[in-house]
């Protein structure tokens, strides 16, 4: 599971808290962000962090192992053909399910999915990506969004996620 950006304990609280308790022996966490993350973000992949003590047990240990972050521009195909190989090793030869969850700016939706199709896609499992809204200003922008994401994605790949 890739995540994009914004932030991880929202992200846990928005999607995984119902199931962070039933843990998934072939799951990783990946954070993606421009810049290197700070102490605080550190701190909330801490065992320590009440986000993922909550419900979550003896395994928490071992889940937080599987979290980690890379640092790159979401419009760069090196960046993600770099987050590629950095999976690839995590996945050491399994089939790969890849989810990219995009928590950043409408603007930049296309170039990082364009970006994460042609580079980081799965070669061996399925790919999908979660837009959080904004997903445009109106009925028209919002159409316009989905069919430029039509052109890197089936829309059986795009999950749209309204908080």
């Amino acid at each position: 599971m890739v995540i994009s950006s914004g932030d991880l304990c929202a992200f846990f609280a928005k999607i995984l808290s119902a199931s962070l308790s039933v843990f998934f022996d072939d799951i990783s966490l990946l954070k993606i962000c421009k810049s290197k993350p700070s102490q605080t973000e550190q701190a909330q992949l801490s065992p320590a962090s009440s986000v993922f003590l909550e419900n979550c047990g003896e395994k928490m240990d071992e889940f937080l192992k599987r979290c980690f972050y890379h640092s790159g521009q979401y419009d760069s195909q090196e960046n993600f053909a770099t987050l590629d190989k950095k999976l690839k090793e995590h996945e050491n030869g399994k089939a790969s399910n890849r989810l990219f969850y995009l928590s950043i700016p409408p603007n930049i939706f296309i170039d990082a999915v364009k970006c994460a199709s042609s580079s980081a896609s799965s070669g061996n499992g399925w790919t999908r990506v979660i837009v959080e809204k904004p997903f445009g200003r109106d009925s028209e922008s919002s159409a316009a969004l989905t069919k430029s994401l039509k052109q890197y994605l089936r829309e059986d790949q795009i999950f749209r996620f309204s908080t």
